[in-house]
């Protein structure tokens, strides 16, 4: 996560390492990425995204020679463009290995390895903020062995932020009685995601109401937000 005003250039360090006893020929590249709603990546082209940092960025190898067990450095540098706007601007640094020619009778098959470095460029002035726009539930199984909690959540800030929770269940007389995590996540800015969680028993039946508890990096606020569901059956161990 990089701050940095129009105009400023930024140079960062990224150490790669090779755990093969071989060497390895690594191709080193820039790309765009997304979320969608469910939380899984997507891939682009460099600045095919209008809050792309990679277009901004260079590499300064293209091509890593790493003999085996030993670690090599690739630098990328960003200048944040003048007219460059407010909030959070973001890019990958893809690392493929090369796979190895197979030896001559064997099958013809090969994978190529590949991981990425992501990086944020937050541009001021910045504003972090969120709300939840639903919370729904329901039993996962007929049996009732557990009960599913999904909640919408809209970044309406201009910054990315690392959104973490959990969900408390409170009885009728206001006592906790379960509760369950949220699963740590990036939510970019404008978008919504889906957050899940599953409770488990021993709970009985009745009527409870579901505390969701959201934090996207602020100290002193939190997000919330109740849904009351009514368990017909109970949940089992």
């Amino acid at each position: 996560l990089h701050s940095a005003v129009p105009g400023q250039t930024v140079t960062t360090n990224l150490k790669i390492g090779n755990p093969s006893p071989k060497p390895v020929r690594v191709r080193v590249s820039l790309g765009d990425w997304n979320y969608s709603q469910m939380g899984e990546l997507q891939y682009f082209t460099t600045g095919k995204l209008s809050a792309s940092a990679s277009e901004w960025t260079k590499v300064s190898e293209n091509i890593l020679e790493i003999p085996g067990k030993e670690v090599a450095i690739v630098r990328y540098t960003f200048t944040v463009p003048r007219d460059a706007t407010a909030g959070s601007h973001w890019g990958m640094v893809f690392l493929t290995a090369e796979a190895e020619s197979p030896p001559p009778g064997a099958i013809n098959a090969s994978m190529n390895v590949r991981v990425a470095h992501t990086f944020y460029v937050n541009v001021p002035p910045t504003k972090s903020s969120g709300k939840i726009a639903g919370i729904f539930g329901k039993p996962s199984t007929p049996e009732g062995k557990s009960f599913q909690f999904a909640v919408q959540y809209l970044n309406t800030g201009n910054i990315a932020q690392i959104l973490e929770g959990r969900v408390e269940v409170r009885d009728t007389t206001g006592a906790t009685v379960a509760a369950a995590p949220f699963k740590r996540q990036v939510v970019l800015p404008g978008a919504t995601r889906i957050l899940q969680s599953s409770l488990n028993g021993p709970l009985p039946v009745g009527e409870y109401t579901a505390l969701v508890i959201l934090n996207y990096g602020d100290k002193n606020r939190d997000v919330a937000g109740e849904y009351t569901f009514r368990l017909k059956t109970a949940l089992r161990e």
